[in-house]
């Protein structure tokens, strides 16, 4: 199979004080965008873009400053327009490759486990949609094949991809884990101390 995986950093962080949520400590090693590429690395993804918008220039400086981990990074000038905006400026970027398809997460899900990856993994191909689940909740990160490209470009933006998701229920796959740092959404400052157990620093 040949995935590859979709960090989505193109919001404008505004209920998290301004900072970008890419950008926000996770622990003593990792901030949030360090510690999704390292996980999603460890559980065999190497072929990494981060889709960026209001805070490009931040956080490509951090990436070239911080000698981790390489990837890719993309900018998606309408991030105005929403997260599907920045997901069908990534399958511009790659449908023309062999690429079965891709694992997409939103940045501010850094809690998300590697054995869910990996679960992700073993279950993905082209035509199908991989959703994990905990607790009978869906949560991220998606897989979506390659079949859905199309779709997800003509997309509504009012919707989002979840028009694709429920106009293919037959072609998902539910993934049950016990990870629930699939539901783990940072937006708040409030949500980042409670769970993150830090304090912003602008």
């Amino acid at each position: 199979m040949k995935v590859k995986g979709l960090i989505l950093s193109g919001g404008m962080s505004s209920r998290m004080a301004g900072k970008p949520k890419a950008l926000c400590k996770f622990d003593d090693q990792f901030n949030f965008l360090d510690r999704i590429i390292h996980i999603m690395k460890c559980a065999g993804l190497h072929d990494i873009t981060v889709v960026t918008g209001c805070h490009d220039s931040e956080i490509r400086k951090h990436g070239l400053e911080s000698g981790g981990e390489k990837v890719s990074y993309l900018l998606n000038s309408g991030w105005k327009s929403g997260m599907l905006s920045s997901i069908q400026s990534y399958i511009r970027s790659i449908e023309s490759l062999d690429v079965d398809g891709f694992i997409m997460v939103p940045v501010d899900h850094p809690f998300v486990e590697k054995s869910t990856y990996s679960q992700i993994l073993v279950n993905c191909n082209k035509k199908n949609i991989v959703i994990p689940k905990y607790n009978d909740s869906k949560g991220h990160p998606v897989f979506w094949g390659k079949s859905f490209f199309d779709q997800l470009l003509s997309a509504d933006p009012n919707i989002g991809a979840r028009e694709v998701s429920r106009a293919n229920k037959d072609k998902i796959i539910f993934i049950n884990t016990q990870d629930s740092g699939i539901l783990k959404d940072i937006d708040t400052v409030k949500e980042y101390e409670d769970w993150v157990g830090k304090k912003i620093r602008k």
